[in-house]
């Protein structure tokens, strides 16, 4: 399976030094989706390029790269797995906790009140509990979802 893979290549800053590695890149039949200079000094720029490779395409490429006398692998990048590193959603209480009587009533004893509303009538649990703005994605990791919604959710 292809996925989107981020290539980080340094090249010497001349007119062709760019176009060379993508030249490379489209000689493989690999979809280019974005290409960023991520800086440039001492007359070097360093690269992230975006683009659908498989894993088994990897070495080639490389291998193909490797000829280019103006250009320099430096390595993949994974902006995406950074980004989600820790999680992505962070949570932290909605009530400020400035006094006693306020810690009571979202905690110990007031969260039972809650509970026992829920329990009486469980579409409470959308009006005093996070559950109403909740998303779960869940997988097996046998798939990458695209777009739409999820079958037998709501």
């Amino acid at each position: 399976m292809k996925i989107p893979e981020i290539l980080q290549v340094e090249t010497s800053q001349t007119a062709a030094s760019l176009a060379s590695v993508l030249k490379v890149i489209a000689d493989a039949g690999l979809l280019l989706e974005h290409v960023t200079m991520v800086h440039r000094e001492q007359g070097r720029t360093l690269w992230e390029i975006t683009f659908e490779v498989a894993e088994s395409e990897r070495e080639a490429l490389l291998a193909s790269l490797s000829t280019l006398p103006s250009a320099r692998f430096v390595g993949w990048s994974d902006r995406a797995l950074e980004r989600h590193r820790g999680g992505k959603i962070e949570v932290r209480s909605r009530v400020a906790i400035s006094s006693q009587q306020i810690l009571r009533d979202i905690y110990g004893p007031g969260v039972a009140r809650v509970c026992l509303a829920i329990e009486k009538d469980p579409d409470k649990a959308l009006e005093y509990t996070y559950v109403g703005r909740a998303v779960a994605v869940v997988t097996d990791g046998s798939a990458v979802r695209r777009s739409g919604r999820v079958p037998g959710f709501r």
